[in-house]
């Protein structure tokens, strides 16, 4: 899968965000950068685009 088809997120809230929108997961990773963290690795689709657009709103008042 080409870089351009996946969307990279490091915030579990909004990770979890995205799962319970029927986004899929494709894996996840450790941090290149800052070892010790994660990153999960989503596909691109248009469940990821409706998702985001309508995390825009609900972030301020989404839990775990």
């Amino acid at each position: 899968m080409a870089e351009g088809e996946v969307f990279c997120c490091k915030g579990k809230r909004l990770a979890n965000y995205l799962l319970s929108h029927d986004c899929k997961l494709i894996r996840i990773d450790c941090d290149k950068k800052s070892k010790g963290f994660l990153v999960f690795i989503f596909k691109k689709d248009k469940y990821l685009n409706a998702a985001l657009e309508s995390w825009n709103i609900d972030k301020e008042t989404y839990l775990l």
